[in-house]
């Protein structure tokens, strides 16, 4: 099946400049009273901060994660666009706190990209995540640069290293629990949960009231979240890859929209009826550059 790194040159983003002009509203967290490009969501539960930072519509809603322990920083993916990387990584210097490390959670340039913003941190992912990064670079970089322009790309790549095997471990005192799905919506998806806190950050295998992408295998991940909705029954947050901080609730919203999409794309004879369908169904949702995807998969 044609993965999202060759799919990329078939679909384009609006334009950074239109990107900066969204307005997120007045329900929008911001740091330490300075403005953020992109939404600023901040969830407090006991000793863990949790800061999701929202890239606008024109960038896909992509997010990228904070967690803010005692004494430390992790942060979870690094944006596409470089503009809004920046200013994630202002943001993220704002809290005040060293950063122990950042993780990506899949191999999708969108959460990678903007990495180039933290070169002076670990930068990690399990073995398989990154192997697919690095065999896969020139053409990322490729079509990366078809989509968001070459005064938008990173100067030099930064690359994870493949060294997070661990199931669990303990920084800083919190517990973090490590998940590992394949052939989902990519290739390999690193989930991460944090127990004591009650949150699931699950990135790409959810997306929050925003289009999904069609993914590897459907079938699988629907699969894939029927056992997430299991193993976080008694969790009651989760923070995802498009969009906003949302509850449990959302894994079968999620299921749903991936039942009707897999339907509509069995039965379809074109892409452009998919994409038609989806919209009318779901006339809210954001995203819609994700959308193209289904055109460059069905014709």
């Amino acid at each position: 099946m044609i993965s999202r790194r060759n799919a990329l040159k078939g679909i384009g983003l609006a334009s950074v400049a239109a990107a900066i002009g969204v307005n997120f509203g007045t329900n929008v967290v911001r740091a330490q009273s300075n403005p953020t490009l992109g939404g600023v969501y901040i969830t407090r539960r006991g000793p863990v901060t949790l800061h999701t930072y929202v890239a606008p519509d024109a960038s896909a809603q992509v997010t990228s994660h904070v967690i803010e322990t005692p004494n430390r920083l992790v942060v979870v993916d690094t944006q596409f666009v470089q503009i809004f990387a920046q200013d994630l990584r202002a943001y993220v210097d704002s809290i005040g706190k060293p950063i122990e490390r950042v993780i990506l959670s899949h191999e999708h340039g969108d959460h990678w990209a903007g990495a180039t913003q933290f070169t002076d941190v670990p930068f990690v992912s399990t073995e398989t995540i990154a192997q697919t990064v690095e065999t896969n670079l020139p053409t990322y970089l490729q079509l990366m640069e078809s989509v968001i322009g070459a005064e938008n790309m990173p100067e030099t790549p930064n690359l994870p290293q493949g060294t997070l095997t661990a199931e669990s471990e303990q920084i800083d005192g919190i517990a973090f629990e490590y998940r590992v799905d394949d052939n989902a919506e990519a290739v390999q998806h690193l989930s991460i949960h944090l127990p004591e806190a009650n949150v699931w950050i699950v990135q790409d295998l959810i997306y929050n009231n925003a289009h999904f992408f069609p993914g590897v295998d459907r079938a699988n991940w629907i699969a894939t979240l029927e056992r997430l909705g299991s193993d976080a029954a008694n969790d009651d947050l989760l923070l995802v890859g498009h969009g906003l901080p949302t509850t449990r609730g959302e894994v079968q919203s999620a299921i749903a929209y991936l039942q009707l999409a897999d339907e509509l794309a069995a039965g379809a004879a074109d892409g452009a009826s998919v994409i038609a369908a989806l919209q009318e169904a779901y006339p809210t949702y954001g995203g819609n550059e994700l959308l193209g995807f289904w055109s460059v998969f069905l014709g």
